[in-house]
């Protein structure tokens, strides 16, 4: 599982690592027309380097991608898909907190656009950046990384029992509280991804996968 999660990763950092180079390149070239820049500044976008925001921008991708591929999707919104949430969790390991929560919002925002079930402005907010952004929270724990893996993914579960709580208790059958329902429900899928997401980044990173490119 691991060898084929990782086949579909490794052109994404090929990419990353091209792209990155060819951009060294050119600035090598400016350099020596003498303009003079220092490395990772230029093209910086509010303290994020050229390098950082290739990397989160294919991270993002890479996650996007890999929600299409859902061999189960629950009716009020929920999925277990093939590891999406692993370049997310990934990124937000090898970057920090601050930037992995930006990029599991943005990746919160393309979960909408294909899987939109909303009900109310703060049910919104509550399941997809609230809940992914969450994903961020695995940059607490870059030395303890399936502990990362468990924080990120209790804290997408939390947001989501909240809104399941609040907005969806209508959906608990009869004589089932909805703090149970929405425990359930949620646990159902998140807790397979947790499984899913442990072993696959566990593996990965025992192969160095993030050492790639620095």
């Amino acid at each position: 599982m691991v060898d084929a999660w990782q086949k579909c990763y490794n052109p994404f950092i090929n990419g990353f690592i091209n792209s990155d180079q060819a951009f060294d390149s050119s600035r090598m070239g400016d350099n020596s027309k003498g303009t003079s820049n220092t490395p990772g500044q230029t093209a910086a976008l509010g303290g994020i380097t050229t390098r950082v925001l290739s990397e989160m921008v294919l991270m993002i991708a890479l996650s996007g991608a890999l929600f299409f591929i859902r061999p189960f999707i629950l009716p009020q919104g929920g999925s277990i898909t093939m590891g999406a949430m692993i370049p997310v969790i990934l990124f937000s390991i090898r970057r920090g907190p601050r930037l992995g929560i930006f990029a599991g919002v943005i990746f919160g925002l393309i979960v909408l656009t294909v899987e939109p079930f909303v009900v109310h402005p703060i049910q919104f907010l509550l399941d997809y950046p609230v809940a992914f952004g969450a994903l961020g929270l695995a940059g607490f724990f870059k030395k303890w990384h399936v502990a990362g893996v468990g924080a990120a993914i209790l804290g997408r579960f939390l947001s989501h029992f909240v809104s399941g709580i609040v907005f969806f208790a209508a959906f608990a059958p009869e004589g089932i509280h909805p703090a149970l329902y929405s425990a359930v429900y949620n646990g159902s899928y998140l807790g397979i991804e947790f499984v899913v997401s442990g072993i696959i980044i566990y593996g990965l990173l025992k192969r160095g996968i993030l050492n790639v490119y620095r």
